[in-house]
């Protein structure tokens, strides 16, 4: 559009083809060919952005990338697979699936006794009539009823290996910030 501004000066004010026009007429040309050229440029500055920006994660049992735009929300959370617990980050997106990225670890004989006496306690105070208590405990889920379809899964060494993806996918989704991030 510039080439088109500067050959329509020339043509109008320096060619000797056209000392019959009138300056008037010359005028009129020169600010169409002006406001072409800047219509030209507000367009293209205008034009919508097509950089999309993704989180990429490259573990040892494969790899996951989602657009960030396309997520809907992330949750990380503990529960209870029998003498299981598990550490888990969910990634849900706009999209048909949603993505596990966990790690499990053997309770201790600690944690299972103090389990017990806990379970017991609710017990007797739900059969007093007392209050349920259950607010902040461990969900306990019983597999293979309570997986989900649709999930992809990838299981990471340990909760330092979640809590690293989890801060990773949290820092880039809130800051909208395409991030990739390792795991070994």
């Amino acid at each position: 559009m510039m080439n088109l501004l500067i050959s329509s000066f020339f043509y109008l004010f320096i060619s000797p083809y056209n000392a019959n026009l009138y300056p008037m007429k010359k005028l009129h040309l020169l600010l169409t060919a002006l406001t072409l050229s800047l219509s030209s440029l507000s367009a293209q500055e205008n034009a919508p952005t097509t950089s999309i920006r993704f989180w990429e994660a490259t573990l040892p049992s494969g790899d996951f990338m989602v657009a960030l735009h396309r997520i809907t929300s992330i949750s990380k959370h503990e529960y209870h697979v029998g003498v299981v617990k598990i550490t888990e980050v969910v990634i849900d997106t706009d999209g048909n699936s949603l993505a596990r990225f966990y790690t499990s670890e053997i309770l201790s004989q600690a944690d299972l006794v103090n389990r017990a006496i806990k379970k017991s306690r609710e017990t007797l105070t739900n059969s007093t009539g007392g209050e349920s208590g259950l607010e902040g405990n461990p969900v306990i889920k019983d597999y293979p009823t309570t997986t989900h379809a649709k999930t992809v899964e990838y299981n990471l060494k340990d909760v330092g290996a979640v809590d690293s993806l989890y801060n990773s996918i949290k820092r880039a989704w809130s800051r909208n910030n395409g991030a990739k991030f390792t795991a070994k």
